[in-house]
């Protein structure tokens, strides 16, 4: 390991298990203007040789060693994968992205429909892609963030009371993303959407466990369900909300992490465990993705694949509005 910062026992434990199983050195920086959840370079994603973390310095102690523990099990779960020699992270191609592009368009229609209002084209041309690239995002991180902080909690102890301010405050700062969207995005994705962060919250407070991690205490919005019983939520002024819609779709998802973890028993810390933590993460991913409705939307590429979708997306985001609206209105707003 090279690192110029103090650390704890705690995550020099976990450090010197990743590197030993992966047969690497880590390399972890500390900079000023790093991202907030900090950044994970590792040679199985990436064109790099040398693991790489990187966290911010506006975190100090015990929550700065809680954010590199981060990316330090998310490595080794893609050096499980990648030694197993099937590491896949998702992805979209050309046909996939035309189905989700094409579905967000005809959500966005029907309730245009109903509203009687019209989003101009140009707009809607330029919305749909990164709606879509949304989605992807939160189902490509959200849930291996579950995996990641249910696995700290139960085997790094002494990470837990700055895991869950930490968790506290991304559940807060996830939320005000998402609702920065709300004037763009179709009602169901916008449940849906919201869903995703629900469950990850729900279940973590459950696994932690938290009060304060409840979505019904976290999220201002959701705070209105928390003393309610079944029946007075299935009244007619309840099931108008798109929050206690989000509630019925997250109450579900969470239902399939628990069915996931049931079955786990605890083992010897080798490859062929963190290869069975990384199959969890991706069976979760598939089961919320169909429970968002997007179970075709995404597909499981290689990452160096995945590197050239992204180097394509403008080209395949064109041909993907040419493929819903023909040719001639692409080329005809483009020239406006």
């Amino acid at each position: 390991m090279y690192c110029r910062e103090p650390l704890s026992r705690s995550l020099i434990t976990l450090i010197e298990l990743t590197e030993r199983l992966l047969g690497t050195e880590i390399t972890i920086r500390c900079l000023k203007d790093a991202p907030y959840r900090g950044v994970l370079v590792d040679p199985y994603t990436h064109a790099t040789d040398v693991p790489v973390i990187v966290a911010s310095t506006n975190y100090l102690g015990m929550l700065r060693d809680f954010v590199i523990a981060r990316h330090v099990v998310a490595l080794l779960l893609r050096g499980a994968a990648a030694e197993r020699g099937d590491l896949r992270v998702l992805s979209y191609d050309q046909d996939s992205l035309a189905r989700g592009m094409r579905q967000i368009y005809l959500d966005i229609l029907k309730e245009d429909s109903v509203r009687g209002k019209r989003i101009e084209t140009r707009k809607l041309l330029q919305i749909l892609f990164e709606l879509y690239r949304y989605f992807h995002e939160g189902l490509a991180e959200v849930p291996w963030d579950v995996i990641v902080n249910r696995w700290l909690y139960l085997h790094c102890p002494k990470m837990r009371q700055a895991q869950i301010y930490y968790l506290i405050k991304e559940s807060k700062r996830d939320m005000a993303k998402l609702l920065e969207f709300k004037e763009t995005l179709p009602h169901k994705f916008f449940v849906v959407s919201k869903a995703i962060y629900y469950t990850r919250d729900l279940y973590l407070a459950e696994v932690l466990p938290s009060i304060d991690l409840q979505p019904t205490k976290n999220i201002p919005q959701m705070r209105r369900f928390e003393n309610l019983d079944l029946k007075e939520m299935l009244t007619n002024r309840w099931t108008r909300s798109s929050w206690y819609k989000t509630k019925l779709v997250g109450d579900r998802m969470v239902m399939t992490l628990r069915e996931t973890f049931e079955a786990e028993r605890e083992t010897i810390k080798d490859l062929n465990y963190f290869k069975m933590i990384y199959d969890q993460g991706r069976s979760i991913t598939d089961l919320w993705s169909r429970e968002m409705h997007m179970g075709d939307w995404f597909v499981w590429n290689d990452p160096s694949r995945h590197e050239e979708v992204l180097r394509a997306g403008e080209q395949m985001n064109r041909e993907a509005l040419v493929r819903i609206f023909g040719s001639l209105i692409v080329e005809e707003e483009e020239r406006r």
